[in-house]
């Protein structure tokens, strides 16, 4: 709406990966139903758990962004961008699950008390749900430079407002668990989970709020080919505001199309 308002700038964000993984098929990505193989197995050896795991993320926005200060240039060699403000709503949507054949790990028995051969298959199951779907509302400004009009780099610092909910959910099932060969099989996975100080517990349903203020600065560097910016680097480091260990830097990589 730059025509409509001077020095003000409309984004949309879109978002759509689906990734899966096991054993046998390997790793395979779709990026807007776009699908490509990865991978054609994981590789893993004979103690491995045998996984199969799907994780599905969505993200939808909307972004406006207002120029506080014009830019600056000396041409082809320097450009500063001046500082802008930028905030928006944005929804993302985060689904994984994984289920693991656990029996290679916990090493279970080849036979029971009478010495008759236990067919270890799917014997222990492990199952792990996560769900996470929020939105959010980011206030910012940065700055940023072009050099040589090749090289971007922008230095910023914002604060998300965060709502939402994240579930996590997780289960560990054996066959015959009123048997012999089941409760040989529970024994060992108490004795194994206590002795690894791991803090996991079976099974596990727990629901989290995200932490509504989340101050945040950010750094960036973007690659460009002309008038155009075709790849973003860009890093984040997150204030633990809280003072509950949330703290933490972000790394992530975006192709885009920006003029």
């Amino acid at each position: 709406v730059g025509f409509l308002v001077d020095n003000l700038f409309l984004g949309i964000i879109v978002g759509d990966l689906n990734i899966s993984a096991a054993n046998d098929s390997g790793v395979d990505a779709r990026v807007f139903g776009i699908e490509t193989s990865l991978t054609d197995s994981l590789d893993l050896d004979e103690d491995s758990a045998k996984l199969d795991m799907d994780i599905h993320t969505t993200t939808l926005g909307l972004t406006a962004t207002y120029q506080l200060m014009r830019q600056k240039n000396i041409p082809v060699l320097f450009r500063w961008n001046g500082f802008s403000a930028t905030s928006g709503l944005i929804y993302n949507s985060f689904e994984a699950s994984a289920t693991a054949d656990m029996s290679p790990v916990f090493g279970l028995p080849d036979t029971d008390s009478n010495g008759n051969p236990i067919n270890n298959k799917e014997l222990v199951v492990a199952e792990v749900e996560l769900s996470n779907h929020s939105i959010t509302i980011p206030l910012e400004v940065s700055t940023a430079v072009r050099l040589l009009s090749v090289v971007n780099l922008s230095l910023g610092a914002g604060l998300d407002i965060s709502f939402g909910q994240t579930t996590v959910k997780s289960s560990l099932r054996t066959a015959a668990d009123d048997t012999f060969t089941g409760k040989v099989v529970k024994k060992i996975i108490d004795k194994t989970l206590e002795e690894s100080d791991s803090g996991l517990s079976f099974p596990y349903d727990e629901t989290y709020n995200p932490v509504p203020l989340n101050p945040r600065v950010m750094l960036g560097m973007g690659i460009g080919l002309g008038p155009l910016t075709v790849l973003d680097l860009t890093a984040a480091y997150f204030f633990d505001v809280t003072r509950q260990g949330m703290s933490g830097l972000t790394i992530g990589a975006n192709i885009v199309l920006r003029i």
